[in-house]
């Protein structure tokens, strides 16, 4: 195991959620602009587009939480605080990131597309 945790750990869950975030609502404004779905349903094609990134972002970030804490668990306390913290904030930063995207992509299914 490496010895160095990259810092790039703590953030890139965070970075993760913004590129979801404006390839979702920059997708959504394309699609409205060329070919905006009938508003009598509810659910369109463009809903299902949306929820599977949606679905996909939110695997890959609790994957991203889970490889970071299982590496936490695989660390010398006594040798690597600095290490461990870092991978503290990543699983948190992680964590908090994929709940975010669920939030704000479960209105995908509540809400019609295009209002």
């Amino acid at each position: 195991m490496p010895k160095h945790t990259s810092p790039l750990l703590m953030v890139l869950g965070l970075i993760i959620w913004s590129i979801w975030f404006v390839l979702m609502y920059g997708f959504l404004s394309v699609a409205c602009a060329i070919t905006p779905p009938t508003p009598l349903h509810a659910f369109t094609w463009l809903n299902s587009a949306l929820m599977i990134t949606t679905v996909i972002t939110v695997l890959l970030l609790l994957y991203l939480t889970d490889y970071c804490w299982h590496r936490l668990q695989r660390l010398d306390v006594e040798k690597t605080q600095s290490n461990r913290f870092t991978l503290w904030i990543a699983v948190g930063v992680s964590l908090i990131a994929a709940g975010a995207t669920l939030s704000i992509g479960i209105m995908v299914l509540f809400f019609p597309p295009c209002l």
